[in-house]
């Protein structure tokens, strides 16, 4: 028969069960994440070189996610592939409406560092992506550029036109109309995630299709982007005045892609 020690030891262990058998379920159970895209994804080409922004609902199953990486691969029909990283988050407060029917939207831009994904409620966030290889190729060409125009402004008293005739000049055009590489056709977007908790993904595979005047438009970017160059360069010269640049932005169907049988 048990002894009233053996039964007080058998109390105490079944008063740590769940407390155990919780620490269990959180040490293997892995959260499981789910990205639903807005039914339209903005595409654009600017100084920041190709861009992909959408608004994305993120739901954590099983337990609450952190989330420090959001990536999308974009893959073109012909094989062209190209890795978008988030850069900032834009989240909407509230919308005001004022007396004649105005609305004014309340937001906030943050850094896209990480974010929590709860399992009570579904996080909803405008994510912005850019490609991390453009910014890193487009960096040594614009260095170039700017040592070439402060070197001429010791030597030049119309340093500012000298800069717009350098060759340095001409190559961070060149660099950006050789960076372009939106395509008419469809592309598939696969979203992928990078956890500290070892959250995994689970979600569909989208596409896009991009016309030819989706492409065309975004194009005529590349006119925007020497405008602006030219007037970086020439701010602050006698009788300047920047111009307006208007970015052509393009907001194709994103749809879910049905997996192969």
């Amino acid at each position: 028969m048990p002894s009233a020690a053996d039964v007080a030891a058998w109390i105490g262990a079944a008063a740590w069960a769940p407390q155990i058998a919780g620490w269990v379920y959180r040490r293997f159970v892995t959260p499981l994440v789910r990205i639903i895209p807005e039914k339209r994804v903005s595409i654009g080409f600017t100084n920041y070189g190709a861009i992909f922004n959408l608004r994305v609902a993120i739901s954590s199953d099983r337990l609450d996610a952190v989330l420090d990486q959001i990536s999308v691969t974009l893959e073109h029909e012909g094989g062209d592939r190209h890795e978008f990283a988030w850069i900032s988050l834009r989240e909407t407060f509230s919308q005001i409406v004022d007396e004649q029917g105005g609305k004014q939207t309340v937001e906030r831009d943050q850094p896209a560092i990480a974010l929590k994904v709860s399992t009570a409620l579904l996080s909803e966030k405008f994510v912005l992506f850019q490609e991390p290889s453009y910014h890193a190729a487009r960096q040594p060409v614009f260095d170039r550029l700017l040592e070439a125009h402060n070197h001429l402004r010791t030597t030049s008293p119309a340093f500012q036109q000298e800069t717009l005739k350098s060759k340095e000049f001409f190559d961070v055009i060149q660099f950006n109309q050789g960076r372009f590489w939106w395509q008419v056709g469809t592309y598939t977007v696969r979203f992928a995630i990078r956890s500290p908790n070892r959250a995994k993904l689970n979600s569909n595979t989208y596409k896009f299709t991009l016309l030819k005047a989706d492409v065309d438009a975004l194009r005529g970017n590349l006119e925007q982007l020497r405008v602006d160059m030219e007037d970086r360069v020439l701010a602050g010269s006698a009788g300047h005045t920047n111009r307006p640049v208007f970015w052509a932005w393009r907001e194709p169907v994103l749809s879910a892609l049905e997996p192969s049988a």
